[in-house]
């Protein structure tokens, strides 16, 4: 009997998480720039996506889009994301599996980044289990990697290359944006979203990142 109520329960909690993945208003570009509106299924990826599920109207079909197909898409007018080839470093950060080499090794993968923060300059999040990387792209330049990684000197002493503050004092070149401010910036994302939102205010007083990075991702690394 406790085995019977332990599976209606199961049941009644999966159904109950199923129903909160809903099909929410969206659009996608294809390879032929041609914008559609649709209704994508939103399952709030904690990892990046390389596939999508989508319906054309509300009572239609499901069917999957995947990475080569897709340039970019965006979901209830929050998330958005697009598709780059992008050179990529995948060491990790966890503090028991450092490399002990301080050299950063970039390959060149295509991936769907999530836009942070929009404007002249753009801030762009990926994320892969425990890989969490940052990538930017100012006035329609390529996109390119904040390049950050922590290794590990020796058994009690963990360093880091922040090589990512000297691009952002390089790039993103603003009255209100001083050398000190840039040197206090971290490698996560209420950091990152701060200095790229200050930047584009100062562009463009007018701005407003309609992005939604801090309340969806929270911060990353220490």
């Amino acid at each position: 009997m406790k085995n019977l109520s332990f599976v209606v329960v199961a049941l009644l909690f999966f159904t109950n998480i199923n129903a909160q993945i809903n099909f929410e208003p969206a659009y996608f570009i294809n390879n032929t720039d041609v914008k559609t509106d649709c209704f994508i299924r939103n399952v709030d990826w904690k990892n990046n996506p390389t596939s999508f599920e989508y319906k054309l109207g509300k009572d239609d079909d499901s069917r999957i889009a995947s990475l080569s197909d897709i340039k970019e898409f965006k979901v209830n007018n929050e998330s958005r994301y697009v598709r780059a080839k992008v050179r990529m470093n995948r060491a990790t950060d966890n503090n028991n599996a450092l490399d002990t080499n301080k050299d950063i090794v970039f390959k060149e993968e295509e991936v769907f980044l999530k836009t942070l923060s929009e404007g002249d300059a753009l801030l762009y999040y990926f994320e892969d289990n425990n890989l969490r990387k940052f990538f930017y792209q100012v006035d329609n330049s390529n996109i390119e990697p904040l390049i950050y990684k922590r290794y590990r000197k020796s058994l009690t002493e963990i360093a880091s290359i922040n090589t990512f503050r000297q691009q952002l004092w390089n790039e993103l070149k603003c009255d209100e944006i001083s050398r000190n401010f840039v040197n206090s910036v971290n490698y996560k994302i209420d950091d990152l979203i701060d200095i790229f939102e200050k930047y584009n205010e100062c562009k463009d007083p007018t701005y407003a990142n309609d992005q939604k990075g801090r309340q969806n991702l929270g911060s990353t690394y220490p």
